[in-house]
């Protein structure tokens, strides 16, 4: 069985992406052949033969520099760990011209088990198979009925239909002139949600999710879990949806930066059994709970109460539009 994989990365996600490339090779099976495209933005060639360390007969990898598209780096947003680097996503069906049908990934991921299902999943005549974005439980919006946005760290994209309608420069247009919070994410989901199969969470087990079960965060349960991606009854703990997971996606605490966020330890594992195994890598701890328990910082926080009640007041209508913007994701 082949499968095509593709990804998009600039110097600065280059190592987590080789991390994620090398996740895929431990975790196939032998009879499966993966040909992976890989969108080169300013990628140095010590980083692009770490690339190619990877390369077997059934591994192919493919170096494709993406230099003369446009640049989109003034397009940046302070706080969203994604760079502009992602919005060449919107390019992959004219790049790849012959390629029918890929399956993109983040460089933030772990890939437990074979992709084979994933690549052979049913989304009928639709553009994408996606899974739903954990958004739908920050803003409350989970319970409405068939809610449609998604996360763009994973599509199972159907190239050959995107072409035939033009969809990059309808993204790229979008991208330039819609409302957009994130990078990419919700220029994909303004264009595409008339044309999306939802896929199970197994595929995109977005780990800030298992975070905030863990912490007991408004919205996040095990229940809600269960009823927001129609998990199944017999996956009934946290560890089991781990466990069940093909890919593991590191949304938040990025695990070549912190060591302390949930299931880090086994993006480091990883790491440790890649080509950039022998390098040092210097993380530091995403919850600081030393510093969140002491005194000082517990005066500080009421010290400084005012100003974040004033700042959460200001905010207050640039959230309600977010979550207005939401909501249009809802199929009726």
């Amino acid at each position: 069985m082949k499968i095509n994989l593709c990804f998009v990365t600039d110097d600065s996600y280059a190592m987590p992406t080789c991390i994620t490339i090398s996740s895929i090779l431990k975790s196939k099976k032998e009879s499966t052949i993966c040909h992976i495209y890989i969108l080169c933005k300013n990628v140095s060639k010590y980083k692009k033969d770490k690339f190619n360390q990877l390369n077997t007969d059934t591994f192919i990898i493919e170096n494709i520099d993406v230099q003369e598209i446009e640049d989109f780096s003034k397009y940046k947003i302070e706080g969203i760990p994604a760079t502009p680097t992602s919005i060449y996503k919107f390019f992959i069906p004219d790049i790849l011209k012959e390629v029918k049908k890929v399956l993109y990934l983040d460089g933030d991921i772990i890939v437990q088990k074979d992709l084979e299902e994933l690549y052979n999943a049913n989304i009928g005549t639709h553009y994408i198979g996606a899974i739903k974005d954990t958004n739908g439980l920050d803003h409350r919006v989970f319970t409405k009925r068939n809610y449609q946005y998604f996360n763009s760290g994973v599509m199972l994209m159907n190239l050959e239909k995107m072409r035939e309608d033009k969809l990059s420069q309808k993204l790229l247009e979008y991208r330039k002139n819609g409302y957009n919070k994130l990078m990419d994410q919700d220029t994909f989901n303004y264009i595409l949600k008339d044309s999306v199969s939802l896929l199970p969470f197994k595929y995109n087990t977005q780990m800030n999710t298992l975070s905030s079960v863990l912490q007991k965060n408004r919205n996040y349960s095990i229940e809600n879990l269960k009823l927001y991606w129609n998990i199944p009854n017999e996956i009934a703990t946290i560890r089991q949806i781990f466990e069940n997971a093909t890919i593991l996606h590191y949304t938040t605490a990025k695990p070549w930066k912190f060591y302390d966020g949930y299931g880090n330890d086994v993006w480091y594992k990883n790491y440790i059994n890649s080509p950039y195994g022998e390098e040092n890598i210097d993380r530091q701890s995403y919850y600081v709970s030393k510093i969140i328990n002491s005194t000082t910082y517990q005066i500080g926080k009421r010290v400084t109460y005012p100003f974040k009640y004033l700042k959460k007041f200001f905010s207050k209508n640039k959230n309600k539009k977010y979550k207005k913007f939401l909501t249009t994701f809802i199929k009726q």
